[in-house]
């Protein structure tokens, strides 16, 4: 049978099982050598399965019988105490992390129509978790597409360069102190390839592995990793004025202050009036802005206002209104336009963003807004003008702004003060350092694209 073809439901080869279990949608051992999933695009129990693009499918676990309203939390164990369906694929998986088993193999097919489904082929199920925007506990199950062949009841293994090796994840672990990268939880947890092992990643430098919990890794998927794609320029402010049509952006917050997209100023350094902070993955976590001097001379003991005495929203109502109308489907994200200062009068062009989330908290003294904003490639053009930073992390801003000092703000090998861009003398994809400033030097966008990855 060939994947994706349309098949008969009494013609499935596991009809007879299926059947016998009134149709139901997770059928443990219903192939003898693996499992079966049924997908029903409107379904009237009103399960949520997603198919995503890079194949993988997160699946929802079932309910208890008959419930409904979906008021209980999903079962792990059936009334008589036996294992749910839910059970019995956790505790595969579970066997399957401590290494006890392989990865169930698991058949699913997706129902188009009465009678008629279309066989998506096999999946391995490699993680499960608890849905955190439900008050109740609903599993999700993590299906990747594998190669299987059910006449010799093995699937083809994974090639033996992909496999971490012991003393990188000891040293991962190690470094990563036991948590995710993203958000600190602690179980459970998988070694990740920043990138990706199909895209040439290595499993043996440390420094392209990393930790992440179940939720962080599927969200990931096989994406590359921002700093792969983003596209940074060094600009005047004269130049940031000429970009945005000559508008003289002075606010860190200025809320639509284009028709298409909003712009923020950030800054990173230890002296900076706010806190934001640039993780990782790229995203960006914006601190809002305080009350007007004529309010109190005291702006840092003051709650940050979403509302000015007026009654008229301020920049953080502005934002943060628009981050919840997103996060309730309302409206798109907000397209947010960065860019971020190393020294006076000197600026990066951090490129667009997009407004994720917004929330307060308590900095010790007060409250404060803070504004999720993750990296967005939709408006970035291919330019000539810009070089495209491949193989490249994020060089902080105390290197970026040592950096352009000791190169007095110009291309080291024309002495041009246009175009300029962070270039690593030794590239990262070679093992060099992003963190010290010794390996880093001013470039034009010209002498950067001649010199590429070569080492000069």
């Amino acid at each position: 049978m060939k994947l994706n073809s349309l098949i008969d439901w009494k013609v499935m080869p596991e009809h007879g099982f299926l059947k016998d279990q009134f149709g139901r949608g997770m059928n443990f051992g219903a192939g003898v050598s693996y499992s079966v999933f049924l997908i029903v695009d409107k379904n009237d129990r009103g399960y949520t399965d997603v198919i995503m693009d890079n194949g993988s499918i997160i699946y929802e676990g079932h309910d208890e019988y008959q419930d409904f309203k979906k008021e209980k939390d999903q079962p792990i164990l059936n009334k008589d105490g036996t294992q749910s369906e839910n059970g019995k694929f956790i505790d595969a998986w579970r066997k399957f992390q401590k290494g006890e088993r392989d990865p169930a193999i698991i058949k699913v097919y997706r129902k188009v129509d009465k009678g008629v489904w279309v066989d998506l082929g096999f999946y391995q199920l490699i993680g499960v978790f608890k849905d955190n925007k439900t008050k109740r506990t609903v599993y999700k199950f993590n299906l990747k597409p594998c190669e299987f062949d059910p006449n010799y009841s093995q699937k083809i293994e994974i090639p033996h360069e992909r496999k971490i090796p012991g003393h990188v994840m000891k040293k991962v672990f190690i470094r990563d102190k036991g948590k995710c990268k993203n958000c600190n939880e602690t179980s459970p947890l998988h070694y990740d390839h920043i990138l990706p092992y199909s895209k040439g990643g290595s499993s043996t430098n440390p420094d392209n592995i990393q930790l992440l919990c179940e939720r962080c890794n599927l969200n990931k998927g096989d994406q590359l990793p921002y700093w792969l794609y983003k596209k940074m320029q060094i600009i005047s402010y004269n130049q940031l004025v000429i970009n945005e049509d000559g508008k003289q952006v002075q606010k860190g917050m200025n809320f639509g202050i284009q028709k298409s997209y909003s712009i923020v100023l950030m800054s990173t350094e230890k002296n900076s009036p706010y806190n934001d902070e640039i993780f990782d993955d790229g995203v960006i976590e914006y601190e809002g802005h305080d009350v007007p001097k004529n309010i109190t001379t005291d702006k840092k003991s003051v709650d940050q206002p979403i509302s000015s005495p007026r009654g008229t929203l301020t920049e953080n109502g502005k934002f943060y209104n628009a981050a919840e109308n997103y996060k309730e489907g309302k409206r798109d994200a907000a397209k947010i336009k960065v860019y971020r200062k190393i020294r006076p009068g000197v600026w990066v062009d951090m490129g667009f963003y997009n407004l994720v989330d917004g929330y307060t908290k308590h900095d010790g003294k007060r409250n404060v807004f803070k504004f999720l904003l993750e990296p967005t490639f939709e408006e970035i053009k291919e330019d000539a003008d810009f070089v495209d930073l491949l193989h490249n992390r994020s060089i902080p801003g105390e290197v970026q702004r040592e950096v352009y000092e000791r190169d007095n703000g110009k291309c080291i090998k024309c002495g041009s003060n246009e175009n300029l861009h962070f270039d690593h003398i030794l590239p990262f994809s070679k093992g060099g350092s992003s963190k010290v400033a010794s390996n880093i030097q001013l470039l034009c966008a010209k002498h950067n694209l001649q010199k590429g990855a070569k080492f000069i």
